[in-house]
C-alpha cells in the first residue's frame, strides 16, 4: 500500500509477509519495532511516515507528489499548503543550512489550517526574531509523535536553533498508531502502512461499548500524563542544547486578558472553524514577549 492507500485497496503482493500468525502478546512485533527503533534511518522514516500521513492528505482524486521539495495540497477552501518531504509545513530541511532557526510544535493551530503560511504564528514569530523556522505539527493530534521528531530528528541535524515554542493541543488527545488496513499487520514493519488516529475519534466512529467506556473513564488522566511527559521531553532536550524553550497552554492562553480583551476583533480562518490571523498574531507576540523577557 502506498502513502495514499486506504482501506480496501489491493495489497502489494511483493511485500514480505512476516506477522500473519503473530500473537499480539508474544513480543514478536515488539522485537521488530525495537530493531526498527535502533536503526536511525528506519526510525526517521517511521516518524516521518506518521507525520506525513496526517499532513499530506488526499482530497478526492488529488494525490500530491513531491516536486521541488514540496507536496502541494489545496483544500476545498482554496488554501494552499506546501509540505516538505518530511511532512512539515516549512522549507525543506536541506535548504535551511546554517541560518538561525526556531521550531514551532503543536497541532492544527500551529499547522495553520485555513490560513496561508505567512499568517501562521510560527511564521510571524520567526519574522519578529529575524530567523527561519521549522513547523512540526500534526492537525488533530497531541504531541506524541512531534515531540519525538523534534528530539531525535531535528535536534541532531541543527546546531543553530534559537528557540523551541510549543502551543499545546487541546486536552484529551491520546494518539493511537494503527494500520490503515488490518492486512498491513502481516508485513514487515518497514512496509506497513500506518496512520495516527485520535482515540476519541475511533471510539466515536466505532460506537460505544463497555470497553470504550472504560477507556473514556481514564482518558483525562492518561492524556494529562502523556502531555506532561511530551512537554518534559522537549523542555529537557532544549535545555541540554542551550536552546530557549517556551510553551503556551492553549486552554489557559484563551482565558488570558490579552485574548479576552481582543476577542471582539478575532476572525476565523478560511475553513470557518479554526482561529484566524488575529489569534496567531497574539500567540506570536506572547511568545516573543516571553523570549525578550528572559
Amino acid at each position: 500500500m502506498s502513502l495514499y492507500s486506504k482501506p480496501g485497496d489491493q495489497v502489494d503482493p511483493s511485500k514480505q509477509k512476516k506477522f500473519a500468525e503473530s500473537d499480539p502478546s508474544s513480543g514478536e512485533m515488539y522485537s521488530a519495532l525495537l530493531a526498527n527503533r535502533r536503526d536511525p534511518a528506519s526510525w526517521e522514516a517511521y516518524l516521518t511516515k506518521l507525520i506525513r500521513k496526517r499532513t499530506v492528505p488526499v482530497f478526492g482524486s488529488q494525490k500530491p507528489q513531491l516536486q521541488n521539495g514540496y507536496y502541494t495540497i489545496t483544500d476545498k477552501f482554496g488554501v494552499e499548503y506546501l509540505i516538505n518531504g518530511s511532512g512539515l509545513r516549512s522549507k525543506p530541511l536541506d535548504q535551511l543550512g546554517d541560518k538561525p532557526i526556531i521550531v514551532g510544535i503543536g497541532c492544527s493551530i500551529t499547522h495553520g489550517i485555513g490560513l496561508n503560511c505567512t499568517e501562521t504564528w510560527i511564521h510571524r514569530l520567526a519574522e519578529l526574531m529575524n530567523c527561519d523556522y521549522i513547523n512540526i505539527s500534526m492537525p488533530g493530534h497531541g504531541l506524541t509523535v512531534t515531540s519525538l521528531y523534534f528530539t531525535e530528528i531535528i535536534l541532531p541535524q541543527f546546531a543553530n536553533i534559537q528557540g523551541v515554542f510549543v502551543y499545546t493541543p487541546p486536552p484529551n488527545r491520546v494518539d493511537w498508531i494503527q494500520y490503515t488496513d488490518l492486512d498491513e499487520s502481516q508485513y514487515a514493519v518497514t512496509d506497513q502502512d500506518l496512520t495516527v488516529m485520535s482515540m476519541i475519534s475511533i471510539i466515536k466512529d466505532a460506537g460505544y461499548t463497555d470497553t470504550s467506556r472504560e477507556l473514556l473513564r481514564g482518558l483525562e488522566h492518561s492524556a494529562f500524563i502523556q502531555y506532561t511527559k511530551d512537554l518534559k521531553l522537549i523542555e529537557t532536550n532544549a535545555e541540554l542544547h542551550n536552546i530557549a524553550y517556551s510553551n503556551l497552554d492553549s486552554i489557559e492562553f484563551m482565558q488570558t486578558s490579552r485574548v479576552l480583551n481582543n476577542k471582539y476583533r478575532y476572525t476565523k480562518a478560511q475553513d470557518g472553524s479554526h482561529d484566524g490571523i488575529e489569534l496567531h498574531q497574539d500567540i506570536a507576540d506572547e511568545f516573543f514577549k516571553q523570549v525578550t523577557d528572559k
